[in-house]
């Protein structure tokens, strides 16, 4: 029998020729996972063109905003600007006017009121909390500070805005921790489709203490990502 390559050669191999693991579209087709739901839906209309697209997709899987996927996937999938957050549409065009990342929220608040970064990050930190009370004094604040700039002039549009940012602070996560959960999921997708056989083997050897895992995994051909 021919002797499979030991997995870190071929990670290795792979890994210096970075236009192979990240362009290969085969790869982007498959990640998400199609086993959930969501995904399929999305994944019907709106294919993954880069890693950038791959990010997003994982981070609006999370459990936290399950209730607003509609609205998500027609957001992704329209060709018109929908950005819900005037003057900000160089900190959301990367994410199609959703408000994903913590730094994101950050930049929006220091750029429609007189708050730096510091003060913006206070005010995440107190949205994150969904306290009523504490929630309330802070939409004053915001509002009243949004006024005073002059960006937008009308109340209730101030009003609305913080309502947006209510709705997607807490479940924000900074980018590079969504970015890191994504390269190691296309990791697993991209190494179980172009080797598959040197992929499941390293997952064995390195789990050859759980009878359960090794069972699924080779009867059941799942992946890291399913497991």
């Amino acid at each position: 029998h021919k002797q499979t390559p030991h997995w870190w050669s071929i990670y290795n191999k792979v890994k210096h020729h970075r236009d192979e693991l990240w362009n290969n579209k085969e790869a982007y087709k498959y990640c998400p996972p199609k086993k959930q739901k969501f995904a399929r839906k999305v994944l019907e209309t709106f294919t993954p063109k880069n890693f950038n697209d791959l990010i997003i997709l994982t981070t609006i899987l999370r459990p936290g905003l399950k209730d607003f996927r509609p609205y998500l996937t027609d957001l992704i999938n329209s060709e018109e600007n929908k950005n819900p957050i005037p003057f900000c549409e160089d900190f959301l065009k990367e994410t199609y006017g959703i408000p994903l990342y913590q730094e994101q929220i950050m930049q929006i608040i220091s750029k429609l009121t007189y708050y730096n970064l510091g003060d913006a990050d206070l005010l995440r930190r107190a949205l994150c909390s969904k306290k009523e009370q504490v929630i309330r004094d802070k939409k004053f604040r915001f509002v009243s500070n949004v006024l005073k700039k002059g960006l937008i002039t009308s109340k209730e549009e101030a009003e609305e805005i913080f309502d947006v940012l209510a709705i997607f602070t807490p479940y924000s996560a900074p980018k590079f921790y969504s970015a890191y959960l994504t390269q190691s999921i296309y990791y697993d997708m991209y190494f179980n489709l172009h080797y598959h056989n040197e992929w499941k083997n390293f997952l064995a050897e390195y789990n050859l203490s759980s009878r359960e895992y090794l069972s699924h995994f080779y009867y059941g051909k799942e992946s890291l990502v399913d497991l």
